[in-house]
C-alpha cells in the first residue's frame, strides 16, 4: 500500500470504534482478501462540490485497483487525481450478517501503454456498452473493513 507522497493532502478519516457488540473489525489482511474475492463495488467522489456514488467493476493489480471507465464523471474525476473512496459488501438479510470494506485512495487515468497491456492480462471487462473506454488506477491510502456474524438462524436449523 502506498502512502499520500503530497503533504499537503490531508488523510482519510479514521475507521471509528464501534460500539455494537457483534461488529468484527476486520485486519487490513481479511479486508483485502474481501476485495480479491469480489469484482463489484461503489466508487465514490466529489463533482462540483457534490458527493457521488456510482457502481464499479474493478480488478486488484499488485497494490492497487483498476476500473474502465468511458467519458464522464469518473473519467474526469480521474484526471485531476481524485481523492476516491471504494466501498465493496457483501449482505446476507436473511442472517442479518454481512461484511463491507471501504478503500480511501487516489485515483489517475493510466497513460503509458506496456502498464496498460499489463492491466489488459487481467482480464477485466466493463459492463457497460461504450467504447473509448480508459483505465483508471486507485491508490490506497488506508483500508478498513467490519463483519457481522449470523444474528438468526432458522428454527431447527444445525448449528
Amino acid at each position: 500500500m502506498r502512502l499520500m507522497e503530497d503533504a499537503a493532502v490531508v488523510l482519510p478519516p479514521a475507521d471509528p470504534s464501534s460500539h455494537l457488540d457483534r461488529s468484527e473489525v476486520l485486519t487490513p489482511e481479511q479486508c483485502w482478501e474481501h476485495l480479491r474475492a469480489s469484482s463489484v463495488g461503489r466508487v465514490a467522489f466529489v463533482v462540483d462540490g457534490w458527493p457521488v456514488v456510482l457502481p464499479v467493476n474493478y480488478a486488484i493489480a499488485g497494490s492497487d485497483i483498476v476500473l474502465r471507465s468511458g467519458p464522464g464523471s469518473k473519467l474526469t474525476a480521474a484526471r485531476r487525481t481524485s481523492q476516491v473512496s471504494l466501498q465493496v459488501d457483501a449482505i446476507d438479510v436473511v442472517y442479518r450478517s454481512g461484511w463491507s470494506v471501504l478503500l480511501f485512495g487516489t485515483a489517475e487515468t493510466v497513460a503509458d501503454p506496456s502498464e496498460i497491456a499489463g492491466i489488459d492480462d487481467l482480464g477485466l471487462r466493463t459492463w457497460a456498452a461504450t467504447e473509448h473506454m480508459e483505465w483508471i488506477r486507485i491508490h490506497p491510502v488506508s483500508v478498513t473493513g467490519r463483519a457481522l456474524p449470523r444474528a438468526w438462524r432458522y428454527p431447527g436449523a444445525p448449528e
